[in-house]
């Protein structure tokens, strides 16, 4: 019932409601797509573990679905829109039934100033970022001439490109701060970045002051233990990859520290470097691209948290379907945790995430009277149930009594078992 209200507060039933208007499925898919999500957060697996979790919850509208109902939802969900409806698809994928999903619920959440500056799904039509070593020379050199209004913001590899350990951070220019030192934990980390061109080629220099200090000082620590080692006689040292940078070979046939290889070394320290092709201002770019890390963190949770693989679908549409199960999951749970933590509350997802499963409902059928006996909440539970704004209703109640009062914001409700004696 927590994930339940989440799900209604966000729109979802009516966004699907309305593109399903015209549609006969001949069953409920909205309850099949919630059943998806809601499994992805307590039970991660395949829709057909899905089927089976679900029969030993209570939760409202799901009790005549079948495992065929949940494969036929995913592939709706991952069902080509028609030719007509093809203008904004990237050139990587057609427009889906879930990129309506997407673009509706952003409408919906969206705020009177909120602007819509890049989208991140892997990639995108309006501006490819990628991490360092994603995508070729080759991909990047046909972008421009295969779609024109497509740009890039890549990461570059520092090291391993001559050009840009012994050009880009070679030219001098002046620094322009975007973030200052950090005088709170909640701070953004320092940043500073400069614009440079090599020939036809955009470069943009990023500097961090306290990742520079941490670069250091490890250096520092890996050079003491390398000049210990060293005097011990460990030749061998020159097998360790995070040794034998700093190493090089005496005339009387040892190892020895090279200063100029430390010099080299301390170029790097705190900096990273993007080549891009895009008009946005060297701060936008260097901002655009640390975007790309909070992106990343969401597929990690994807596929670690909500356990997104193994997919054992086969077509394209299941496929779709199935992965944007995931991230609606994800939606939702950054919604509650977001909620909690606008309460001042802190809790841990898998500590949350049992404390809500331990809530039981057990029908007692004794004398001719039917009675339901609710567990207690225990742990952090009462911090989700409160942030969701649902109720519980009283911990017993006569079955002929009907099911508990509506929802109130002063209150809370529990996905419940429903386990008869």
């Amino acid at each position: 019932m927590v994930f339940e209200r989440l799900w209604e507060d966000l729109g979802l039933p009516q966004i699907l409601g309305g593109l399903l208007q015209d549609r006969k499925f001949g069953f409920d898919v909205e309850r099949a797509i919630f059943l998806t999500v809601l499994h992805r957060l307590f039970a991660p697996g395949s829709d057909r573990a899905a089927e089976v979790w679900r029969q030993r919850y209570a939760t409202a509208g799901v009790g005549g679905l079948q495992l065929q109902h949940l494969y036929r939802a995913m592939a709706w969900l991952g069902e080509p829109l028609p030719e007509g409806q093809q203008a904004w698809a990237s050139p990587f994928a057609p427009r889906c039934v879930k990129d309506q999903i997407e673009e509706a619920l952003f409408a919906r959440t969206r705020e009177l100033f909120t602007c819509l500056e890049l989208v991140f799904f892997h990639i995108t039509s309006i501006c490819i970022v990628a991490d360092r070593g994603m995508i070729s020379q080759d991909t990047i050199a046909k972008l421009p001439a295969a779609h024109r209004e497509a740009r890039y913001i890549l990461g570059a590899r520092l090291r391993a490109v001559k050009q840009i350990h012994q050009q880009v951070l070679a030219r001098p220019g002046r620094y322009h701060e975007v973030y200052g030192p950090k005088l709170h934990s909640k701070d953004p980390s320092p940043l500073k970045v400069k614009e440079v061109w090599v020939d036809d080629r955009r470069y943009i220099v990023c500097h961090n002051q306290d990742q520079a200090q941490k670069d250091a000082a490890d250096r520092e620590a890996i050079l003491a233990g390398l000049a210990e080692r060293l005097r011990q006689g460990a030749v061998a040292l020159v097998g360790n990859k995070g040794y034998r940078k700093f190493l090089r070979a005496c005339s009387g046939g040892g190892l020895e520290i090279d200063q100029a290889k430390i010099a080299r070394q301390a170029r790097f320290d705190g900096k990273w470097v993007l080549q891009t092709d895009s008009d946005l201002s060297p701060r936008d770019c260097a901002l655009r691209y640390k975007d790309l890390w909070m992106v990343e963190q969401s597929f990690r949770s994807v596929k670690s948290v909500l356990e997104t693989r193994p997919i054992y679908h086969k077509s394209h549409e299941t496929i779709r379907g199935h992965v944007f199960c995931s991230f609606l999951a994800l939606m939702l749970l950054k919604e509650l945790l977001g909620r909690i933590e606008r309460r001042g509350w802190e809790v841990e997802w898998e500590r949350l995430r049992d404390d809500l499963d331990a809530l039981e409902e057990i029908t007692i059928h004794t004398a001719g009277r039917s009675l339901v006996v609710r567990s207690a909440t225990e742990g952090t539970a009462g911090k989700a149930i409160q942030a969701a704004g649902v109720a519980l209703g009283s911990a017993v109640r006569l079955l002929d009594e009907g099911p508990p009062p509506p929802p109130s914001d002063k209150k809370t409700a529990s996905s419940a078992k429903d386990i008869p004696c």
